[in-house]
C-alpha cells in the first residue's frame, strides 16, 4: 500500500467522521499506522465543527448518523464553498442520495462492508486525483 505523502509534499490530513466508535477507532489505527495525519469526529455536527476549525485534505464520512448525517455534511460542506474531496462510506443509501452525493461533486461512494485495503486504495485514488 502507498504511504507516500501527498503530491503537495505533506503527508496527508484526513478527517473520520464516524459514529460507530469501534469502527471508527479501528479505521483511525490502520490509517495512522499508514503514515496518515488522522482527526476523528463521532458525529456531523463535531465534524462540521471539525471541518471549520482545520486544514484537512481528505473528508472521510459515514452516511448514517444521527444529528447531521453523511449528505449533510457534504451539502454543508459545498455550500461554504470547500472542494474538500469527500468519501462517503455507507451501508445503505438511495438512488436519490447517491446522485445528490454525485452532483455536489469530489464525492466518492464506499459501500460497506469494505476491507481496510479497499479503503486505503479509495483514499489513495482521491488524493491522487486533487
Amino acid at each position: 500500500m502507498n504511504t507516500q505523502p501527498s503530491a503537495s509534499g505533506h503527508t496527508a490530513r484526513i478527517l473520520l467522521v464516524d459514529d460507530d466508535d469501534a469502527l471508527r477507532r479501528v479505521l483511525e489505527r490502520v490509517l495512522r499506522s499508514l503514515g496518515f495525519h488522522v482527526e476523528c469526529a463521532a458525529n456531523g455536527g463535531s465534524g462540521w465543527k471539525a471541518i471549520r476549525e482545520g486544514n484537512f485534505d481528505l473528508l472521510i464520512t459515514d452516511y448514517n448518523m444521527p444529528e447531521i448525517n453523511g449528505i449533510q455534511l457534504l451539502r454543508q460542506l459545498r455550500a461554504s464553498g470547500s472542494t474538500l474531496p469527500v468519501i462517503l462510506v455507507t451501508a445503505e443509501i438511495d438512488n436519490a442520495t447517491l446522485q445528490e452525493a454525485d452532483s455536489l461533486g469530489k464525492c466518492v461512494t464506499l459501500p460497506k462492508p469494505f476491507e481496510a485495503a479497499a479503503l486505503v486504495a479509495t483514499i489513495w485514488s482521491v488524493l491522487d486525483a486533487r
